[in-house]
């Protein structure tokens, strides 16, 4: 069976022709849902009031979730028709494009995901309310559901409650690795006393409460945050020569898809300005093809090649991004 996958569909795209198809199929057994009506010019224009998720089968459209800002709660994004395709029900799918406006939500500094969906409809509240949703008004036989999202991205401190969150989360983001790389990934030796000495030598940055996603930055010694002098030269011109590196970029595996990763990669960019270094620095496991795919997406080019004390061939590629000034 063909693999799914999840994309943004641009407004004057020939699949959006697909996708209404979907719609309407997917809601003829509910003929009095506004959905099961939506026309083509209809979608359209949902297209171009905010973003529409899509996931695909062979190029099939076989989910979709479409989004805009809400027009009845302040700093929210509004859920509006959501598709799934009767043969594709009971994948995860509806989650998946949930999980993706979130993200989505989050990246965009919304405060809330909202949405609206029939009092009668029993099973859609019920995966909803799986999802984090939780009423907040109903009238008219319309429930109107909403789920908090993630602050901007926070830095974790030595002492932080947190951080048996951040060790938890990073044992189950690099759990599916085990077994695909060799030798095993340094997130299986990690501890508290470890993430405790990062938070105090570099830098640990997370998003959510509790955390659902992370990275650690860790600066060359001696470089520290620019003032208007180190602008213009002083003191942070040494520094420029060195390179922020990254290192347990983690995002909790039913958040995945939703951009938080690169909402860390843009906080490593910012601290790293703010530190007068020119460069972002990383390293991925060479099976690992698909983080190596993500990370080319977001501008780094590999940079070299290293082995494992004990191996013969290269087990980790290097990654670099220079920062445009």
């Amino acid at each position: 069976m063909s693999r799914y996958r999840l994309r943004r569909l641009a407004p004057d795209e020939a699949a959006l022709e697909a996708v209404s198809k979907l719609v309407r199929d997917a809601f003829a057994d509910l003929p009095g849902a506004p959905s099961a009506r939506l026309s083509l010019a209809a979608i359209r224009r949902m297209a171009e009031a905010g973003p529409v998720l899509v996931v695909e089968q062979a190029g099939a459209p076989v989910a979709c979730l479409f989004l805009r800002p809400s027009r009845d709660v302040a700093g929210a994004l509004y859920m509006g028709t959501l598709a799934v395709a009767r043969a594709a029900r009971g994948g995860g799918l509806a989650r998946r494009l949930i999980e993706a406006a979130a993200g989505i939500g989050e990246a965009g500094g919304y405060r809330a995901l909202t949405l609206d969906t029939g009092a009668r409809q029993a099973g859609l509240r019920r995966l909803f309310a799986s999802a984090g949703f939780s009423a907040t008004a109903e009238g008219a036989g319309i429930v109107q559901m909403q789920r908090p999202l993630a602050a901007a991205p926070w830095r974790v401190g030595a002492d932080s409650d947190a951080l048996p969150a951040i060790l938890a989360l990073i044992r189950r983001a690099f759990a599916p690795m085990r077994g695909r790389i060799d030798p095993p990934s340094s997130a299986e030796r990690l501890d508290l006393a470890a993430i405790r000495a990062q938070a105090r030598a570099g830098e640990i940055w997370a998003i959510g409460t509790p955390p659902v996603a992370c990275i650690f930055l860790t600066p060359p010694q001696g470089a520290r945050e620019s003032t208007g002098k180190d602008a213009e030269g002083g003191a942070g011109r040494d520094a420029q020569e060195g390179a922020l590196y990254l290192s347990k970029l983690a995002v909790d595996p039913a958040r995945r898809g939703g951009g938080l990763a690169r909402r860390l990669l843009a906080q490593a960019e910012a601290r790293a300005r703010a530190l007068g270094l020119a460069r972002l620095t990383l390293k991925a496991r060479i099976e690992l093809s698909e983080n190596h795919a993500f990370f080319r997406q977001a501008g780094f080019v590999e940079a070299g090649r290293e082995c494992h004390p004990g191996f013969d061939s290269p087990t980790t590629l290097l990654f670099a991004r220079e920062l445009r000034r």
